[in-house]
């Protein structure tokens, strides 16, 4: 009878696994045609002006775009930014050989696959590759070189994160096009790069398509080479031309297969119109850049009916331009599950503009894929738009542009200039005060440049305000209010001592105000000012970047210095120091916040600071020096802590990934790897940045007058000490410290020099 039972059982059950079977075959199939592709044409040189959104495409029409800000570890080199893109942290394919290619395909002497199995160690007998698959036998160099350098990134973030997820990645190239057309485009490549198709054998046209697709090893699962993808054309730049048909023919079969998760072509004809753009009459120049727009277009309208023909509603299509002559990038995303409007990110808050590591974790997103480790950027997103709106997101984004490219093409020669000025106006106040007689033009030469110091950081933040662009303009702006002021300011005294102590206090405050106030307001300032970020060259492109963060820092405790001297109404002023303590609790709070300041190293020297201000203010008689430090050290742990623990609720910063990486031993140790980053950068900005020179000047006055015997009251002591405390501590916790520092220590250098004027003009 048990025996009967359990045959029966075994019956049944096997009844019921074989009524299971279909459904879970199914549901397999399902599981497996569940993801969704993305395709990606790299489109290098692309601009928004010249794009016609009267058309049908999705450059036209769609509705997400933004900019790219780029940030390679080597700037100006197309493979790098592909190789960054495609990974997620900045990275560097310069000087290496990245030529791909099947592995029968020849390779200085030997085989692609021969060479690749021989560095790779991979037994292809053992583990073979298809004949479809594309390796790059100099892959391991590449992650040789990023291991090592500072970033000690991995490449192949996109192409790992699909083969985890069994998924395949495709390249389209237009190798085998023909003697005369190959070696046209390897011309073209070569510039990226690309190898000369006639002397490997190797796809020259493929390289940065390849950069992108690869997987860790270097692999790319499907090459599809068309012969008439790229064909001979009078008319198009370069007399090549690429064929929209064709293109969509080769999309139409990398999609018949259902493993394939990410197809990557390039389209090179704008590059290839810039590139003859000097050797063509002017008049022509502008004709044959918009026949390649057109032609794009034109493409992209090809592949959008393949994928309808093929996988409607189920494929997100990317237009990506990784750089052009002002140096950013443009993203387009249309097809499937996209929404019109300008894309945004949590790298960079900003609609209208994401930053390039941005690239791998969108388009990761887009096929439903999660990253085989964790990168710089966050996926981005579009802001949907209603109606007629896209032509004003459209309007945002060219005049986004346009600011961007202005302030970036105006700030290396007006940092360096304003800081320059600031060194002489330091020399002359020092001279001023050394020189044995003082003489009265001297000393009225140090008022005046002294006070216009004072003024010329405020016309630089607030110079977007009036529509003022370009160096020169810029520059004109600032030394023409900054020194009329400070004409005006010593004619207003003209006879009397010109308070200059009391003028410093004044414009310190309006500083801490004006960044305040924007920080607060959505930071439209920080963004636009050269004086604070470049969007172009920088990671991120959201709260405070280390020169505002300076001038706010130092700016507002001597403003909290100044409320103490003149308010009675705290207790007969010995509890003031309660006001310089909690200013810079408050302003460690807004640098940290995730919502405002985000600067980690800005809200380590902020808490700094207050524990500077709390220790030396504590009146001794009442409180232990041991004890008056142990408070110190705890509030500055709290302030930190605290902090901290808002950014990981917000989850959306880089002082949240940090706590993230906190957590694990792995991510220790990669926060010890951007330490070691932050600190040689550090190094390297000292050598020839102007801000060195700055605080070099302002750490002489503050010696020169120390040791001068000039005496300030307790309040401007205790302030001066406790900003000192914070520019130190930025030097250290911040990337670019050197800038964090000299910024920092402006507002209190000056305020020194200011008590040291105006004991000189009392004792004359």
């Amino acid at each position: 009878m048990g025996r009967a039972s359990a045959r029966a059982s075994v019956l049944a059950l096997c009844v019921v696994l074989c009524a299971l079977l279909p459904n879970a075959s199914a549901a397999g199939a399902g599981a497996g045609a569940a993801h969704r592709t993305a395709i990606v044409i790299i489109a290098g040189g692309l601009e928004p002006e010249p794009i016609d959104r009267t058309g049908t495409g999705l450059m036209a029409s769609l509705g997400s775009f933004a900019l790219v800000s780029l940030r390679a570890a080597a700037s100006g080199d197309p493979a790098s930014y592909a190789l960054t893109a495609a990974s997620g942290v900045p990275m560097t394919a310069q000087g290496i050989d990245l030529r791909f290619g099947s592995i029968g395909l020849a390779y200085e002497g030997e085989t692609v696959g021969s060479a690749y199995a021989r560095r790779s160690g991979r037994d292809l007998a053992a583990e073979p590759l298809s004949d479809s698959a594309a390796v790059a036998p100099g892959w391991f160099e590449l992650v040789s070189a990023n291991a090592s350098s500072p970033y000690g990134g991995h490449p192949g973030l996109i192409g790992e994160s699909l083969r985890l997820a069994g998924l395949k990645t495709a390249v389209i190239s237009a190798a085998g096009v023909g003697a005369a057309t190959g070696a046209a485009i390897a011309n073209v490549a070569a510039g990226a790069g690309g190898a000369e198709a006639g002397e490997t054998g190797v796809p020259a046209d493929a390289n940065l398509a390849l950069l992108l697709a690869a997987d860790a090893a270097g692999i790319v699962d499907r090459l599809y080479t068309h012969p008439e993808l790229v064909t001979e054309d009078p008319e198009g730049p370069g007399g090549l031309r690429t064929d929209a048909r064709a293109v969509a023919g080769a999309v139409r079969q990398a999609l018949m297969d259902p493993d394939v998760g990410l197809i990557v072509m390039e389209f090179d004809d704008v590059a290839r119109a810039l590139d003859e753009a000097e050797s063509v009459v002017s008049e022509l120049r502008r004709a044959r850049l918009e026949w390649a727009y057109r032609n794009l277009d034109a493409v992209v309208d090809a592949v959008l009916e393949s994928v309808e023909a093929v996988k409607p509603g189920e494929v997100e299509l990317f237009v990506l331009s990784l750089w052009n002559r002002d140096g950013y990038g443009l993203l387009f995303e249309g097809g499937g599950a996209a929404l019109p409007g300008l894309i945004s990110s949590a790298t960079t808050r900003r609609s209208g503009l994401i930053a390039l590591v941005d690239v791998a974790p969108t388009v990761l997103q887009a096929i439903g894929v999660g990253p085989a480790w964790s990168g710089l950027g966050s996926p981005a997103y579009a802001r949907a738009s209603g109606g007629g709106a896209a032509d004003d997101d459209w309007a945002a984004l060219i005049g986004l542009k346009r600011a961007i490219v202005a302030q970036d093409g105006a700030r290396l020669a007006v940092l360096n200039t304003f800081t320059g000025s600031l060194v002489v106006a330091v020399a002359l106040c020092i001279a001023a005060l050394a020189h044995p007689r003082r003489p009265r033009s001297l000393m009225k030469l140090a008022v005046v440049v002294l006070v216009a110091s004072c003024v010329s950081p405020v016309v630089l933040i607030l110079a977007p305000l009036a529509g003022v662009t370009g160096a020169s303009a810029i520059l004109a702006l600032i030394f023409t209010v900054s020194l009329s002021v400070g004409v005006f300011s010593l004619w207003r005294h003209s006879g009397r001592p010109p308070a200059l102590t009391a003028t410093v206090e004044g414009w310190a405050t309006i500083w801490a105000a004006l960044i305040l106030f924007d920080v607060l307001s959505g930071g439209f300032l920080a963004r636009s000012s050269v004086l604070g970020h470049s969007a172009i060259i920088g990671a991120r492109f959201y709260g405070l970047g280390n020169e505002l963060m300076g001038v706010l820092l130092g700016a507002g405790i001597v403003s909290a210095s100044a409320l103490w001297r003149r308010a009675g109404f705290v207790r007969g002023r010995q509890w003031g120091w309660m006001l310089v303590a909690g200013a810079a609790a408050l302003l460690a709070v807004v640098l940290g916040s995730p919502s405002a300041g985000s600067n980690f190293g800005g809200m380590v020297a902020a808490a700094a600071a207050a524990a500077a201000a709390l220790w030396l203010g504590v009146p001794r008689r009442r409180v232990a020096l041991v004890a008056g430090a142990v408070v110190a050290v705890v509030m500055a742990v709290v302030i930190v802590g605290m902090i901290l623990w808002v950014n990981t609720r917000s989850g959306s910063t880089h002082i949240a990934r940090a706590v993230s990486l906190a957590r694990s031993a792995t991510g220790r140790r990669e926060l010890v790897e951007i330490a070691q980053r932050k600190m040689a950068m550090n190094i390297r900005l000292m050598r020839y940045t102007g801000w060195t020179r700055l605080l070099w000047a302002l750490i002489a006055s503050v010696l020169y007058l120390v040791g001068g015997g000039f005496k300030l009251p307790h309040e401007h002591r205790l302030a001066v000490l406790a900003a000192i405390t914070g520019a130190l501590a930025a030097l250290v916790a911040n990337d670019s410290g050197v800038v964090a520092c000299a910024t920092a220590a402006m507002a209190p250098g000056f305020l020194l020099i200011a008590h040291g004027l105006d004991e000189a003009w009392a004792g004359r």
